[in-house]
């Protein structure tokens, strides 16, 4: 569906940024493109801009790169798209991945009535009652204390 020719197109803005966190070394380059003559628009209405993401590093002792596109609806700076970009797979690592991977909230059979949500509320709560009371890891809070019940008592109080 995205038909691009990046070659022949010049970034309006770009920003590179550098992190050393959690035996990482990552390289961001964020470019943003206004000239949309290098994609196929027929599949999106309303784009603005497009972004090319370009990360590069050490994870796990091993080099990586990767490049991903993204498409928007605004034209705002690199370094702005670079934040964006970031707060949302923050958001994503923090909640859906906790959902999706330690609740199991994808395979859940629970679907009848007003069962799926309200479990997601309990999910959300339960969540907020471990971070309220410092637990950063639901993955090792819930080894530590998935089998005591009174101290399970105590952190909803």
């Amino acid at each position: 569906m995205l038909e691009m020719k990046r070659e022949s197109c010049e970034s309006v803005d770009q920003h590179i940024s550098q992190d050393n966190t959690k035996g990482r070394q990552i390289t961001r380059r964020v470019e943003v493109f206004d000239n949309l003559s290098c994609i196929n628009q027929n599949y999106w209405k309303g784009i603005k801009s497009f972004v090319c993401v370009t990360r590069s590093g050490i994870r796990k002792a091993k080099p990586y790169y990767e490049r991903v596109y993204y498409i928007s609806s605004i034209l705002i700076s690199a370094e702005e798209f670079g934040e964006k970009i970031r707060e949302h797979w923050l958001i994503e690592n923090q909640n859906h991945w906790i959902r999706d991977v330690l609740f199991r909230e994808d395979s859940s059979k629970i679907r009848s009535g007003w069962a799926a949500q309200n479990f997601a509320i309990i999910r959300s709560i339960v969540l907020n009652l471990l971070r309220i009371n410092g637990y950063h890891s639901p993955t090792t809070t819930q080894r530590m204390i998935a089998d005591n019940i009174n101290y399970l008592c105590l952190l909803c109080t």
